[in-house]
């Protein structure tokens, strides 16, 4: 599964097709799950399901199973396993209905460094009765920081791993402010599109441009209202761990960490408006929340559909309609109904679409909750002694992070040389408190090879080779 793409904002664009334009053919359930589909398209590419429904301080989600709605009873679809470790999640397993029987499709390890920075994540196809590597996902940090810097996807090639995609995150005084994705062509990486981040007005303004012609062009414009750049942090870094949890065909997914945005257009000299969302509180009841979608056309905004969502007791949501606006009034074209369990944790949801006639049952989604491992801080055991881990990636090509660890506190030096012994960079040179660390090396302008890694402190001293392949 890929995972370069984690700006939260919205790059996926279809326009509701509105109701009295679907061909009478059409009947009232397809209709309904056409003008669901829309909506989806609009709102579901780069969203994810809020922190606290996916797990809490002592509960992970580690069973999903998917129902259909088939001869008047729920069919088994699709089934996810969790595993969970200390660090985090350790395994999924996802599962798919075949010839009556649920079988395995796809399986997901992942590794992480230190208490819960996320570093690898490899993914399996199901393929002849095996599971096959399909797909990797490397994350580097920024020194000495829990923020990731860049993400690394790479391909199996039935030998070893591939460069796909690379994505670099830049920071100004520890605040994101551009996201770089590359694409690896043949023997090098070329630029593909950027975001370009800043706040202003107590809104986070992003632009995208696409690489075009050795230029970078103007795409979109969004305008997030009523957040900030280190708000919209949090969702970037929670997002890495939560990615698998995405529930892609139901809204819940997204309503709850959804933001007001307008979007607008680069049309060669200027921004056009194009779409937003807004909240709807005049005609919000008590317990609900509505969010209006709106199309930019002929010099004004044009209301096409809009979430209504009720709340219950705890505040949690209830029940969401999708409803659309046709001839002068709104009409609900599908439901979802949410249970929770004794944590307030999501139980199950429900999905409906209106048939003409009445509501018919389509999906059923069923969640189990369990304990899971968890760390504090009064967990992390300090290294007993100083130790050079394995840098990773390696082979790698052009950047490669080596992790390291300090008993105490401590001068600690981590220099690279080439096999004749000359010194090619000094990586750091300093003290280092006791705890988990790493350092990234780049290695533009070096020619192939293999590399010697030194770490040094006062009584200890270890190596180890890399090689840079380009």
């Amino acid at each position: 599964m890929k995972s370069f793409f984690i700006s939260i904002f919205i790059l996926t664009f279809c326009v509701s097709t509105p109701g009295n334009v679907y061909s009478q053919k059409m009947s009232q359930s397809d209709q309904a799950l056409q003008m669901k589909k829309n909506m989806m398209d609009r709102v579901t590419s780069g969203t994810f399901m809020s922190r606290a429904r996916v797990m809490n301080d002592e509960y992970g989600l580690t069973l999903r199973e998917q129902f259909t709605w088939e001869a008047e009873s729920w069919v088994p679809s699709t089934r996810t396993e969790v595993s969970y470790e200390q660090d985090g999640r350790s395994q999924v397993i996802y599962y798919s209905a075949q010839d009556d029987d649920l079988v395995p499709v796809e399986q997901v390890f992942y590794d992480y460094q230190g208490n819960t920075m996320m570093r690898t994540e490899e993914h399996y196809d199901f393929i002849q009765q095996e599971f096959i590597p399909e797909s990797r996902n490397t994350y580097t940090y920024a020194d000495n920081s829990n923020l990731h810097n860049q993400l690394l996807f790479e391909l199996w090639n039935g030998n070893e791993w591939q460069p796909d995609e690379r994505e670099t995150i830049t920071f100004t005084n520890g605040t994101i402010d551009a996201i770089l994705i590359e694409r690896w062509m043949t023997d090098e990486w070329e630029n593909d599109y950027r975001h370009l981040l800043s706040e202003e007005d107590g809104s986070v303004i992003e632009i995208t441009q696409l690489w075009v012609d050795g230029e970078w062009h103007n795409q979109y414009r969004y305008v997030q209202d009523e957040t900030s750049l280190s708000e919209y942090m949090d969702y970037f870094e929670s997002y890495i761990d939560e990615l698998d949890f995405q529930i892609q065909d139901f809204f819940v997914s997204f309503f709850e960490s959804s933001q007001l945005y307008t979007t607008y257009v680069w049309d060669g000299e200027e921004w056009q408006n194009e779409e937003r969302y807004i909240r709807d509180t005049a005609n919000a009841e008590e317990g609900q929340a509505i969010l209006l979608y709106e199309s930019w056309e002929e010099e004004a905004w044009i209301a096409e559909d809009r979430l209504v969502v009720s709340h219950n007791d705890n505040d949690l949501a209830q029940n969401l309609e999708l409803q659309n606006f046709s001839n002068g009034i709104w009409f609900t074209v599908y439901l979802e109904n949410y249970t929770y369990n004794e944590q307030n944790l999501l139980a199950t949801i429900e999905q409906q679409v209106n048939t003409g006639t009445g509501f018919q049952n389509t999906t059923r989604l069923v969640n189990t909750w369990e304990l899971v491992p968890t760390s504090t801080e009064e967990d992390i055991a300090l290294p007993l002694a100083h130790k050079l881990d394995h840098a990773y990636p390696n082979p790698f090509n052009p950047t490669t992070v080596i992790p390291y660890e300090m008993s105490t506190s401590d001068h600690v030096s981590i220099r690279l040389y080439d096999v004749a012994g000359r010194l090619v960079s000094t990586l750091y040179d300093g003290v280092q408190a006791a705890g988990l660390h790493q350092v990234t090396f780049h290695a533009n302008g070096l020619a192939s090879g293999k590399y010697i890694i030194r770490m040094e402190t006062g009584d200890f001293s270890a190596s180890q080779a890399v090689t840079l392949i380009k």
